[in-house]
């Protein structure tokens, strides 16, 4: 009996994480951990740097702006490098390029010589650098992992990610004492280093390299064209630009809500943003436990309801713990809607096209969040909080169930 009960506890660990048991994504997940580690010690410590060199947060504000504006431009040349080239080699260039980058911001910091517009050159390099990684890392995972394992090897770098994401600031707070600003973008380039050596130890399985047409155009362009071909594809990335746009902002604006609607403190803030990554790590777990999973695009749709729903509520709950409970929600449920939209990506995708379709989700996952934001915060600015973030979450809904309306194959897709 205990024997048979130990057989079910390994099988269902095997089934939470059967895509750890690949070798090749095994590698390439420990190593986007240490990386992605070392690149949120690297994000709170740039933070803090901007506010002591010129004492205006707004200044801080604007590093996402300089992050937004190359993920926008070269969103897609990235992602037809990433077609092109084979993507192991670019991953070593992007890679080494990022941790270069960190590397020469902690040495300036070190030696005192560090301005404002040098954190601003380092964030557009460091985005531009990421534009062409995104689509080649994503579009990888399909080669180095079964289809049926898909989902669960995106999941994974989802839980991987913000996993990271706890486990970094926590670092940055515990060593800053010890390593200062300088140290923390030194073992931001550091960590850079797993992932290459991640690369090198992968076997790499043969893939099929995309074909150069005669019009650069329209190489950089075919992800619209595919979209026009499969309108899944269309339906995917238009979901995928309502949630970031009108759904992901509200973050930013976090400490307005716990002054002005909440009216809570900085260390009740704290608590308060941990909700949705609470939620996240959650979410996380259950999706990856329950494998492959059928009827994509109604749980994407329903996802997508239930999280504009879930922020309209935070947006006029006034209950510090009803607040937290509807932000864990929010992150659950954006968790799931991803993760359908993902593996929906990967699957539909084939592989000589897979990084310039990936490309697109850089655009509205990483650029349009930061840009949404723009509006978001003048909106608050005009009618308050509360009305603000609701007719944002409100669009976020109402879009994805006209889309679903409009495209049929998007509700039926497995």
């Amino acid at each position: 009996m205990i024997e048979m009960q130990r057989q079910q506890q390994v099988s269902a660990e095997r089934s939470m994480f059967r895509a750890l048991y690949n070798r090749n994504y095994r590698l390439l997940w420990i190593g986007l951990i240490i990386s992605s580690t070392g690149a949120w010690m690297q994000t709170v410590a740039q933070g803090w740097l901007v506010f002591n060199l010129t004492g205006r947060a707004t200044d801080i504000g604007m590093i996402a702006l300089m992050r937004a504006i190359p993920l926008v431009s070269f969103s897609l040349f990235g992602g037809a490098m990433a077609d092109f080239m084979e993507r192991r080699k670019l991953l070593y260039i992007t890679q080494s390029i990022q941790g270069s980058l960190a590397m020469v911001l902690g040495i300036l910091v070190y030696t005192g010589r560090v301005q404002v517009y040098h954190v601003y050159i380092v964030a557009m390099c460091t985005a531009a650098a990421l534009a062409f990684d995104q689509p080649a890392r994503q579009s990888l995972i399909p080669r180095l992992v079964k289809k049926d394992e898909l989902m669960n090897a995106l999941v994974l770098n989802s839980i991987a990610y913000q996993g990271s994401g706890m486990l970094g600031p926590t670092l940055t707070g515990l060593l800053v004492p010890y390593i200062g600003i300088g140290g923390c973008y030194v073992a931001n380039a550091l960590s850079y280093g797993a992932v290459l050596i991640a690369l090198y130890l992968i076997d790499m399985p043969p893939g099929v390299a995309a074909k150069r047409t005669s019009s650069l155009w329209r190489d950089l362009t075919r992800s619209f064209y595919e979209m026009r071909e499969d309108t899944r594809i269309l339906a995917l990335v238009l979901t995928s630009l309502f949630v970031s746009f009108f759904g992901r902002g509200y973050n930013q604006y976090m400490p307005v809500y716990a002054d002005l609607v909440l009216h809570v403190g900085v260390r009740e803030l704290g608590f308060l943003m941990s909700g949705s990554g609470v939620g996240t790590v959650l979410a996380s777990l259950i999706v990856a436990k329950m494998g492959n999973i059928s009827r994509k695009g109604r749980l994407i749709v329903c996802a997508n309801v239930f999280f504009s729903l879930s922020l309209i509520g935070f947006a006029w709950s006034s209950s510090f713990l009803f607040s937290f409970l509807l932000l864990t929600l929010v992150g659950g449920l954006f968790t799931l809607s991803q993760a359908m939209t993902n593996t929906s990506v990967q699957l539909i995708a084939r592989d000589e096209v897979r990084g310039r379709i990936t490309s697109l989700f850089t655009l509205t996952g990483l650029a349009a969040m930061p840009l949404g934001q723009v509006p978001l915060g003048a909106l608050i600015e005009q009618i308050g909080p509360s009305p603000a973030l609701s007719l944002f979450a409100l669009t976020v809904g109402l879009g994805t169930i006209v889309v679903a309306l409009i495209i049929r194959p998007f509700w039926r897709m497995d």
